[in-house]
């Protein structure tokens, strides 16, 4: 998986971005994935390469399978609330021209991934204290609603949040809040990488807690089909 810097990534951005909008009738018309990569201090995906690695290759491996185009596909950061604090956010629509076409694109979004932990450990991108994963789920029900939409997630799964006390909550001493409704109907949920902390802290038996609690959320929450894994996502 090719190494990308930020500039190179921002630029990219900045490009894949105009071919959105220069496309707004096809885009309304396509479906979407949407691409969250946790960003947070404990993340395996932000701090170990091979996961970051592993990470690429499923997302590159996924992008070449798309057959349905167009299709719009965004790349986003998962950490501290809010749309102001997404250290990255690149979008296009995939189509058949060979510029935005999944050949061409899913190696260009694998990388984004695997590049994740160097830009980290270089200062060029700045890791984020929580992790809002509730916030997020709930920010997508205008995305479910219309339909044709998949989500997927690589995070540890850790919600450190001022929703839930992210200590309690490792611990298993905190559950998540019940969904006050199916707002993820409509849409299909990926969360890979549960309980996958970075090399220094203890995981023992998180995954196995993890995995449960997160998929009977997803579907009390709504979500069409849902996807939990740990360790081997990627199998």
């Amino acid at each position: 998986m090719k190494a990308i810097n930020l500039n190179t990534l921002k630029s990219t951005a900045a490009a894949l971005c105009m071919s959105v909008f220069a496309l707004p009738a096809i885009a309304q018309a396509a479906e979407r994935t949407i691409i969250g990569v946790d960003i947070s201090g404990s993340s395996t995906f932000s701090t170990e390469q091979h996961s970051a690695n592993e990470a690429g290759r499923y997302v590159s491996s996924y992008v070449l399978g798309l057959e349905t185009l167009p299709h719009d596909l965004m790349l986003v950061s998962l950490g501290d609330a809010g749309l102001a604090q997404r250290a990255i956010d690149v979008r296009v629509t995939l189509t058949n021209r060979r510029a935005t076409s999944p050949r061409r694109m899913g190696p260009e979004f694998g990388g984004y991934l695997s590049a994740i932990p160097g830009l980290l450990s270089s200062g060029q991108l700045q890791a984020d204290n929580s992790t809002s994963l509730l916030s997020f789920f709930r920010s997508l029900e205008p995305v479910c609603a219309v339909g044709g939409s998949t989500i997927m997630l690589f995070t540890d799964g850790i919600e450190w949040s001022d929703e839930v006390q992210g200590r309690g909550f490792l611990d298993g001493r905190v559950g998540l809040p019940a969904p006050s409704h199916p707002f993820l109907q409509g849409c299909t949920v990926e969360m890979h990488g549960l309980g996958q902390l970075r090399a220094d802290q203890n995981a023992a038996g998180l995954e196995e807690r993890l995995i449960p609690i997160w998929r009977d959320w997803l579907t009390a929450a709504g979500a069409d089909d849902v996807r939990v894994t740990g360790s081997f996502f990627n199998f």
